[in-house]
């Protein structure tokens, strides 16, 4: 059970985490629409975001010692610049 509570705890996380970032991105946009007061929300978008993030990382160590009960491989079949060329792509 806590293994699939934490994956959905980190997938919601992160989707929050994405949410608030790209909406504290965006200051000067706002600011047409509320004002000066927009600098200061897009700072509490921007910790609530942090904040999601944390917890999305604490989720990953708690997935190390629950991790799930399928059959996930722990190790790729590739080298790891393979892996590299991957995420550069």
């Amino acid at each position: 059970m806590i293994p699939w509570l934490n994956l959905a705890l980190m997938v919601a996380s992160a989707l929050l985490c994405l949410y608030f970032y790209v909406r504290s991105a965006g200051p000067a946009a706002l600011e047409i629409k509320i004002g000066p007061a927009a600098y200061r929300r897009c700072t509490w978008y921007r910790m609530l975001s942090a904040v999601f993030m944390t917890t999305a990382s604490i989720g990953y160590v708690v997935y190390y010692f629950f991790p799930l009960p399928i059959s996930l491989p722990r190790y790729f079949q590739w080298p790891w610049w393979v892996s590299t060329l991957i995420s550069l792509l």
